[in-house]
């Protein structure tokens, strides 16, 4: 990979890219639709092969020089968001709750925060029950607009509709950096948990 940190290709209905996981190894995906997979293979060795061979030889050689076993084929689902996530003293929490797809990078990252705001809604409550229900009602407000996302990256990253693809290149091409990168940034000043957090430091300084 040379200097890079990463790198990411584009083509027709398909995604790949590559990125540095330490000083000896490098981590890869190929995405693309379930409708483009032989119907009957699943084998991620015999699909790799004839996926990849029109990329760039860099990127070949990776795909090639991977080991079997370090190798798989995920197939990717998520669902609409879902304002219900429980009733009475039950709930979910992470993929069971708002599962999405990987191109925004947040699968885990929301399963985190959900923890985080659990704790935090059970705190602000007397009534556990109360709290449960505080905490799906911020984590939802949340969470379905990161689901959201993910498919509107998916359908621009793998789309197989010309126009799509020309902006797609001229935004890579020609957009600086840090606009590209902002697209995936979800940080930021604001609190997505402050409604939980003030409630609780009341009832802590109360206490």
């Amino acid at each position: 990979m040379g200097e890079l940190s990463a790198a990411a290709y584009f083509g027709k209905g398909i995604e790949a890219a590559t990125a540095r996981a330490g000083r000896g190894a490098v981590y890869w995906y190929v995405s693309l639709s379930g409708d483009d997979l032989p119907p009957d293979e699943r084998d991620p060795r015999t699909i790799i092969e004839p996926v990849t061979s029109p990329m760039d030889e860099r990127f070949r050689a990776i795909a090639q020089a991977t080991k079997g076993d370090d190798i798989r084929l995920d197939e990717l689902f998520d669902r609409d968001p879902i304002a219900d996530w429980g009733r009475d003293s039950a709930t979910l929490l992470g993929d069971a709750a708002h599962p999405m797809l990987p191109y925004t990078g947040q699968g885990a990252a929301q399963a985190l925060e959900d923890a985080v705001a659990l704790g935090l809604a059970l705190a602000s409550e007397t009534n556990p029950v109360a709290g449960l229900r505080k905490y799906e009602r911020v984590r939802f407000a949340r969470a379905a607009p990161i689901v959201k996302m993910g498919r509107r990256i998916a359908r621009v990253t793998t789309t197989k509709n010309p126009l799509i693809g020309a902006a797609r290149t001229l935004a890579a091409r020609f957009l600086p950096e840090g606009a590209l990168l902002a697209a995936f940034y979800l940080g930021g000043d604001h609190d997505p948990h402050r409604e939980i957090r003030s409630t609780t430091a009341q009832i802590l300084t109360s206490s």
